[in-house]
């Protein structure tokens, strides 16, 4: 049976526009979290405001980051209530995406990821905004950095004097003591054990407690090293875990983090009210006696420090605070209007391309090119819902705790939702051949497939246009805007590749038949010229 010509266009059509649009897609939900980041963030076309400080209160401050660490983990730890006892604590909340390289800039810059431009750990480069280990350097002091598995920071701040990678058991903290003896001014230690518990076994195990054990046993001996009546100790981290293991969200357990600080310069049993990760640069730099980040917008803990000159050390904060602000605020609000504008250019896109798709389907079925019904149309549109569900019961949830560090387990539920979709498209596909005559199903496909095709562009492209990376940088986002655009991305990407898959088969069923039919039909002449 010879195919009709404007049918056979038809799934030719089809068959590359699904292609094509399932790798778009598929590309567009790879790139959405690097495409959060924004390498140029509005602050950082604004001068630095650099006010000089009053005095120095600390020959040596360390600022110890304990990744992952709760803050009611934290409590019971001999170190830390050691340090607790000396000095003064609070429970500080960290910063939305609550991930490490955002707030490792949050703790440096004072400049939290909405500002700062730092949204994601794909983040690649120099920090746009100034930072604490500038400063460091611009009054003539030096700074070191150690981790026993985090190479975050050096990139981030390549102004740091030393960065040593320590991942063997027990030199991260030889590196640390070792950099105290050689007399850095500034040295910051990122402690990365109670993280990686965390997420391999969730923060309700042993195996997390028994981390952040560890940690605190490590904390104690760099704390050894110090001398507290002449040096000062900053403790605290970049988020915590929730109980099943992940963060990035918002949720009490993974926003709420302790904060520890004791020796020189910190006023014992001092009441910290309100305290954020923003606020360690100041008060750091407050204790070094050189100026705070520029672009800072935390404050200097003021109620804690025993410094020279609190008085004028709080005008000098309250400046800086207040002229970075309304900078920030100014800029930002351009920024989200050129992003409106960006997505009522994309909204238009989207319009045209889905009534361009929509009058070919309706002048593709009015021909008699394809066929569209109820079961036709249900086998087009229905398989997108059906993925997008499965992806939000097999993440568990759009909040972005449930994926952030875990890229595995994105990549494991992308592999299970498209197996799914693989197996929804030609059941429901076939669900509309029941019934008719052969030569009806590849017109039937054809239409079910136009359909898919139609659905998923609407959903690839209007997440793209409403929900796409760098629109959300432009303006911020929020938890959702994390996850579920990702997820809507793969959702139409295995659509729109199950309408090519069921194209092909059916295809192939196709022409099987067509070449058996012929091969039937040349029979009986064989079996006449094999008559003698």
């Amino acid at each position: 049976m010879k195919l009709p010509a404007a049918t056979a266009a038809a799934l030719v059509l089809a068959a590359a526009a699904s292609l094509g649009l399932s790798v778009q897609s598929a590309r567009r939900a790879a790139d959405h979290l690097r495409s959060l980041n924004d390498a140029h963030p509005p602050l950082a076309d604004a001068p630095p405001v650099l006010v000089p400080p009053p005095g120095r209160a600390a020959r040596t401050v360390v600022l110890v980051v304990l990744d992952g660490l709760r803050a009611d983990t934290s409590r019971g730890l001999p170190a830390l209530e050691a340090l607790r006892a000396r000095g003064a604590s609070a429970v500080a909340h960290t910063h939305f995406p609550s991930i490490s390289s955002p707030n490792y800039v949050s703790l440096l810059t004072g400049v939290p990821p909405r500002h700062s431009g730092v949204r994601t750990n794909d983040y690649a480069g120099r920090v746009a905004v100034d930072n604490l280990f500038a400063r460091v350097r611009a009054a003539g002091l030096r700074s070191a950095y150690v981790s026993q598995l985090s190479e975050a920071v050096p990139e981030l701040f390549p102004d740091a004097d030393e960065a040593v990678l320590a991942p063997w058991p027990g030199t991260a903290v030889s590196a640390a003591r070792a950099a105290i003896a050689r007399g850095v001014d500034f040295l910051v230690v990122v402690h990365n054990a109670p993280d990686e518990a965390g997420h391999a076994h969730g923060a309700a195990s042993r195996a997390y407690r028994d981390a952040a054990a560890q940690a605190d046993r490590d904390l104690g001996e760099i704390v050894a090293a110090l001398d507290l009546e002449r040096d000062a100790v900053l403790v605290t981290a970049d988020h915590g875990h929730t109980d099943a293991g992940g963060h990035g969200g918002v949720e009490p357990e993974v926003m709420a983090v302790p904060l520890v600080l004791a020796g020189a310069g910190i006023r014992p049993g001092a009441r910290i009210d309100d305290a954020a990760l923003v606020d360690l640069a100041p008060t750091a730099a407050a204790l070094l006696g050189v100026a705070s980040p520029g672009h800072a917008l935390g404050r200097t803990l003021v109620e804690a420090l025993a410094v020279p000159a609190p008085d004028r050390l709080r005008i000098a904060d309250a400046m800086r605070r207040g002229i970075v602000d309304a900078l920030a605020t100014q800029l930002a609000a351009a920024r989200a209007r050129a992003a409106d504008a960006t997505q009522r250019q994309r909204g238009l896109e989207l319009a045209s391309l889905a009534l361009a798709t929509l009058a070919f389907v309706v002048w593709a079925h009015r021909r008699g090119a394809v066929f569209l019904d109820a079961r036709a149309l249900c086998a087009g549109v229905l398989p997108g819902p059906v993925v997008l569900s499965a992806f939000v019961v097999l993440v568990g949830g759009l909040t972005p705790s449930v994926v952030a560090g875990r890229p595995d387990a994105i990549a494991a539920n992308a592999v299970a939702a498209g197996v799914l979709a693989t197996a929804v498209h030609p059941l429901l596909v076939l669900g509309t051949f029941m019934g008719r005559p052969p030569r009806s199903r590849l017109r039937t496909a054809a239409g079910a497939a136009l359909v898919g095709i139609f659905a998923a562009l609407v959903c690839s492209h209007g997440a793209w246009a409403l929900l796409g990376g760098d629109v959300l940088a432009e303006r911020f986002f929020g938890p959702g805007d994390v996850v579920l655009p990702m997820l809507v991305q793969l959702a139409a990407a295995a659509q729109a590749g199950g309408v090519f898959l069921a194209l092909v088969l059916e295809m192939v069923v196709h022409w099987s038949r067509a070449s058996m039919r012929g091969r039937v039909a040349a029979a009986p002449a064989r079996l006449v010229r094999a008559v003698p």
